[in-house]
């Protein structure tokens, strides 16, 4: 047990907490996220698939849940053994009453630290210009033919039919047929003045697209997305379809405003639309696909027949760079643990192309990847951090010269101007009543904190204490300013210890524990 003393502000005084050293390789987090509003507050997992009997929490046991930041850490099994070659092979499937059932692939090929982001969809309650729908207890093979369509919500103007064959069976990635009660899970995005990438798995980017012959296209970006759609079969035990054995008919209806930029007008009937498959691992260029007008309606659609589910796009591309251009760090930062602001921009337009936040310390490399081919940048730093910052950043502190896309020279920046922030030392100090003197085996062996501005619960990561070293020193915090710190032991399971309003003073954060047990 960790017991705190009574020292002056002390962020953890009066506090009772217990602790159990958590596995600390090969693990999995999985973040959930939702596309609209909060997740869900009651979620049931089950963790399935061929070497789910060799997955466990970080703290070593099968009572998976899901924490109040909506997180789910797991973990490969201390007896497990799994390579690259012979990676761990398994699903977190998770289902909430009117939400769409998630089920996360994950292959753990060694003792890294992995993160997932799967999204939650309420059917009821969609982000604009997205539908979604689910249809459970479909008995298989199908007796009679089955129809799917996105449902007509928040004044969305396009959405897709699905229409699975009479006697269609269904097989798994192993090519094994899959029996019992099927689920079918639809989602549809349009193009109405919305930004229909941030649906995609990584964006605007097809990364590793293979060509419709097998051959290699690199990566791709989408520079005009027509529509997009996922069909998602699942058995009840939450094995995943992979085939279907009939064609399966898909019609889109599209927004006839959307610009074909290989034409330079409005899509029409006639015009093709290349298409892209992704099977939850790969991306695939599949045969384009036609605009027609439906004869009743007048609406411009298009069809997709296919056998097998995913995540479908029809829209154009541009090649992009795998990596350049590059940039090499010359500061007076070592070791500062915040980011800062960092824009790409074109070099004629100043249109902004970009923006993240990165580490400046001395040596730090910088590497752009993804940017159109043969274009013209410039690259931006501000001296505005992902910590504390707030409102309008201002001119750059540092604006290159135009750089050509692809170029993987290292180009040197110079950041000598920007100051180092002040630092904070965060340390804890465990006291033994004399005689006795502290035993360091007995601590917990990482000592994990967060902080947030005070009241907002807006949580993020302050420092990672060793249990041979618990003083570390950040530079995320200011003197003077409230913020409520809490700290885990567990890897960030649990956070039993809490405190608000919390104000470094004099360039300290200290936590003093008063903690018998691991004295000798």
């Amino acid at each position: 047990m960790l017991i705190s003393s009574n020292a002056c502000q002390n962020p953890v005084d009066d506090v009772l907490i217990g602790f159990k050293d958590p596995i600390e390789k090969g693990i999995v987090e999985i973040r959930f996220k939702s596309l609209k509003g909060a997740i869900p507050k009651t979620i049931e997992l089950v963790v399935t698939g061929p070497d789910a009997d060799e997955v466990v929490t970080t703290l070593n046991t099968t009572s998976y849940k899901v924490n109040e930041d909506g997180v789910l850490l797991l973990a490969a099994s201390p007896e497990a053994t799994y390579s690259k070659s012979d990676p761990l092979t398994f699903s977190v499937a998770a289902q909430s009453a009117g939400y769409l059932d998630i089920i996360q692939g994950i292959q753990l090929a060694d003792t890294g630290r992995y993160t997932v982001s799967p999204a939650w969809i309420k059917m009821s309650d969609p982000p604009a210009h997205l539908s979604a729908t689910q249809v459970t207890e479909i008995q298989t093979p199908l007796a009679a033919g089955l129809t799917v369509s996105t449902p007509v919500i928040n004044q969305k103007k396009d959405n897709i039919t699905v229409l699975l064959e009479p006697g269609s069976e269904f097989k798994g990635a192993d090519g094994a047929e899959l029996n019992g009660p099927i689920t079918v899970a639809l989602w549809h995005v349009e193009n109405r003045g919305n930004s229909p990438a941030q649906y995609l798995p990584d964006g605007p980017v097809l990364s590793a697209v293979t060509g419709s012959g097998g051959e290699s296209l690199g990566s791709l970006q989408l520079s005009q997305i027509a529509g997009a759609f996922s069909l998602e079969l699942h058995t009840k035990q939450f094995e995943v379809v992979q085939q279907i054995s009939k064609p399966v008919s898909c019609v889109m209806s599209l927004n006839p405003e959307v610009s074909n930029p290989a034409l330079g007008r409005p899509i029409q009937p006639g015009d093709a639309i290349p298409l892209y498959r992704y099977d939850r691992t790969h991306w695939q260029q599949e045969k384009p696909t036609l605009v027609t007008r439906n004869s009743s309606t007048g609406q411009l659609e298009c069809k997709v027949t296919l056998s097998q589910t995913g995540i479908w796009v029809a829209g154009w591309t541009q090649a992009v760079c795998e990596e350049g251009p590059v940039f090499a760090v010359s500061s007076n930062l070592n070791r500062v643990d915040i980011k800062y602001l960092c824009k790409v921009v074109d070099a004629t337009t100043r249109q902004e192309l970009r923006s993240f936040y990165t580490f400046l310390n001395n040596g730090d490399r910088i590497t752009l990847t993804h940017l159109l081919q043969n274009q013209e940048i410039r690259f931006q730093v501000y001296n505005y951090n992902d910590a504390y910052s707030s409102g309008n950043p201002g001119q750059p502190l540092l604006e290159t010269a135009p750089l050509q896309t692809c170029n993987r020279t290292p180009q040197t920046l110079d950041l000598q101007k920007l100051p180092t922030p002040p630092p904070i030392d965060v340390s804890f100090d465990f006291a033994c009543p004399p005689p006795t003197t502290l035993n360091e085996s007995l601590l917990p062996a990482r000592i994990r904190l967060q902080y947030s501005e005070s009241g907002k619960r807006n949580w993020r990561d302050l420092v990672t204490l060793e249990r041979k070293s618990v003083k570390a020193i950040s530079y995320k915090l200011q003197v003077k300013k409230p913020y409520d710190i809490r700290v885990s032991t567990d890897g960030g399971a649990t956070w039993p210890l809490e405190r608000s309003r919390f104000v470094p003073d004099n360039n300290t954060l200290k936590f003093d524990l008063a903690s018998p047990e691991f004295c000798k």
